[in-house]
């Protein structure tokens, strides 16, 4: 009977220790995570905010907020004062849920390329195209590649302007509602901005003026295509009709 209740005892005891030694590797691994994470606090947006657009009706809007964000994840010139954005305009749109970084605010000379990051050896060009000549204008985002191509009527030939160009921003109508409150004009004329070289911007500037332009969406990953220019006899041959 006593070696009986020595076993039971003994079990008692083992599973106690087990626990407690449990307890102590949870607390080991909470106070490691506490001590080891660095966070610091930084402005984060609750709202997408265009290019353009003063904050000071933001900031008394409560649409800017200080949050702690782990040291590793903040961005470069994270903005970490509210009082550093009163007066302030954004220069390029950020999204909801992203750091302030002084690189987007009007005048900041810290973002390479400038506030639309224009790539070494390359030229800003804005085109302002019905959304039909533009992939439907509200599918294209900054950093898509499209092609460009320009068609003269009169002529009745159809060229490649470029076989991929970058997409900087894109600028999408708006009208307002009777509630106030703004909406995308689907057949209205969409801005896109674009990284093009000098001699792509010639022939842009020409084709525009003299001509009609169209985009084509290039798929993520691949490259744009060279084409040689066609004409309204070598259409005809192709199809088989001359």
């Amino acid at each position: 009977m006593s070696s009986r209740i020595t076993v039971i005892s003994l079990a008692v005891v083992f599973a106690a220790a087990a626990t407690l030694g449990v307890f102590m590797y949870a607390r080991g691994l909470q106070d490691n995570a506490e001590t080891t994470t660095d966070t610091v606090g930084v402005v984060v947006v609750s709202q997408a905010i265009p290019a353009g657009t003063e904050l000071d009706g933001l900031l008394s809007g409560g649409a800017l907020e200080v949050q702690e964000v782990p040291a590793d994840l903040v961005v470069a010139n994270a903005v970490t004062d509210l009082a550093e954005l009163k007066g302030e305009e954004t220069a390029s749109p950020i999204l909801a849920g992203e750091q302030v970084s002084s690189t987007r605010l009007a005048g900041s000379q810290d973002l390479p390329g400038g506030v639309l990051s224009i790539p070494k050896g390359m030229q800003g060009m804005t085109v302002a195209l019905e959304s039909q000549r533009v992939v439907g204008g509200n599918v294209l985002a900054p950093g898509d590649h499209v092609a460009i191509h320009a068609t003269f009527q009169n002529e009745k030939h159809t060229a490649l302007v470029t076989s991929d160009a970058q997409v900087l921003r894109v600028s999408r109508p708006t009208e307002g509602t009777a509630s106030g409150t703004a909406t995308t004009q689907s057949g209205s004329g969409h801005s896109v901005t674009l990284a093009l070289d000098p001699e792509e911007v010639q022939k842009l500037v020409f084709g525009q003026d003299l001509g009609k332009i169209y985009f084509s969406v290039i798929p993520p990953g691949e490259e744009g295509k060279s084409l040689e220019p066609i004409s309204f006899d070598s259409f005809g041959q192709q199809l088989g009709v001359n």
